[in-house]
């Protein structure tokens, strides 16, 4: 059986990291040079890295490696969005609309993913992850901290 190639980006942590632990699959390095990856037919390739802070140069330099992603051969890609993205405006009825936010984090992602949607794209838009390779956040301190802060 042939081995299927797979690449997934963000595998310093979180979602992308457990991916890679499971998967047979390579890892996106924001350093090597994409030349490496566009000699790749790949089979899939899993966006889940993104930076997550309030630094424009850091979202930018995201931003720029989706661009960089999207452009690869792939028979398939799967982005990793987030919830975040949307939020419920004030329910007017059963069908009520999803507007965009403004947060940097919300807009950026907007963007990227507009870079794989004319492409066999699965966009995901993800809410809390727990788990051992996770980033800390709200329902990991709820978990694990006795005394658990949060604003």
């Amino acid at each position: 059986m042939k081995e299927k190639k797979i690449l997934v980006s963000g595998t310093y942590s979180g979602l992308g990291k457990f991916l890679f632990s499971k998967i047979g699959s390579h890892k996106y390095k924001r350093n090597m040079n994409i030349r490496k990856y566009n000699n790749t037919n790949w089979d899939v390739i899993i966006h889940c890295g993104f930076y997550t802070g309030e630094n424009i140069e850091n979202m930018d330099e995201s931003i720029q490696h989706s661009l960089k992603i999207s452009l690869l051969k792939s028979r398939k890609f799967i982005f990793i969005s987030s919830l975040i993205v949307y939020e419920n405006q004030k329910k007017r009825s059963e069908n009520s609309k999803l507007k965009p936010r403004n947060s940097m984090y919300a807009n950026s992602k907007i963007i990227s993913e507009s870079f794989f949607d004319k492409k066999k794209t699965l966009i995901l838009r993800l809410g809390t992850l727990v788990g051992n390779s996770m980033r800390k956040n709200k329902i990991n301190k709820l978990l694990y901290e006795k005394k658990p802060k949060l604003s």
